[in-house]
């Protein structure tokens, strides 16, 4: 597993898929993001066309996020948020506009449907995750600084 360059591929939007699908992949990616030091990955990001991203740390421990979907809360303010991406490199920060507090959800792997109010860095780590789902990178939506 390898991550694909910041190309056309990333930008390209990904399609609803069954669940069978997402669990064959969702535990070689949540190994190969530890490796690599992340904190989440999307799965566009190593070609996997699927929608669904991984996070390893801070949002949840090795969680699955499926077919994700998130909109500001009717109170939440836009914040500039530093992000790194894996796919553009860590060392590469961008200034990204978020939205401070969210209304997320998702399924796992089971099935199981959630739904929650995120906010802070966990708020920040799902919009970059499920931005990706939608083909748009911190290089689309923010500055580099």
């Amino acid at each position: 597993m390898e991550l694909l360059k910041p190309e056309k591929i990333l930008k390209q939007s990904v399609y609803v898929e069954m669940l069978e699908d997402v669990n064959k992949y969702s535990d070689e990616m949540i190994k190969f993001c530890k490796n690599i030091d992340g904190v989440a990955l999307a799965a566009p990001q190593i070609g996997i066309f699927k929608k669904f991203f991984v996070t390893v740390s801070i949002l949840y421990p090795n969680t699955v996020f499926i077919n994700p979907y998130y909109e500001k809360t009717t109170k939440s303010k836009i914040i500039s948020s530093s992000e790194s991406c894996l796919s553009y490199g860590k060392d590469n920060i961008y200034t990204v506009n978020r939205y401070e507090t969210i209304f997320a959800e998702w399924y796992d792997v089971k099935g199981e449907y959630f739904v929650e109010i995120l906010s802070g860095i966990k708020s920040i780590i799902f919009q970059h995750e499920t931005d990706h789902l939608s083909g748009i990178t911190v290089v689309t939506k923010g500055v580099k600084i």
